[in-house]
């Protein structure tokens, strides 16, 4: 990545990283790739990494100490967002508001009700 001495200091150098990112405070979303930098061999690449951090967690695990808790696999790998994840997202945001609204319509039946007994 370049072997000047002053591109180095000047990446290193708070002022300017500041300077290009700008004054925003607000935190930054997690990295995820974009769609036109997955490929097949990236999916079984993070796949691949997913299953050994599972496996790794596993083995710290096996001789568990009394009174252990176990070790947590480390978080999957950032993927590209898909369409069916957006797809599922909205279908869980749907399923919650026709929840919500069914128990409004059954909390307003149920205060109807308490009204016209006392």
């Amino acid at each position: 990545m370049g072997g000047s001495q002053f591109v180095a200091d000047r990446r290193r150098d708070p002022d300017v990283v500041a300077e290009k990112l700008g004054d925003d405070t607000a935190p930054l979303a997690p990295w995820k790739p974009t769609d036109a930098d997955w490929t097949l061999t990236d999916e079984l690449l993070a796949k691949i990494f997913d299953r050994l951090g599972e496996v790794v967690a596993v083995e710290a695990s096996v001789p568990l100490p009394k009174g252990a808790k176990r070790v947590k696999p480390p978080p999957q790998h950032p993927r590209p967002i898909r369409g069916i994840d957006i797809l599922r997202v909205r279908q869980r945001e749907q399923r919650l508001a026709e929840l919500t609204a069914d128990v409004e319509v059954a909390q307003q039946r149920w205060q109807a009700q308490q009204d016209a007994t006392a």
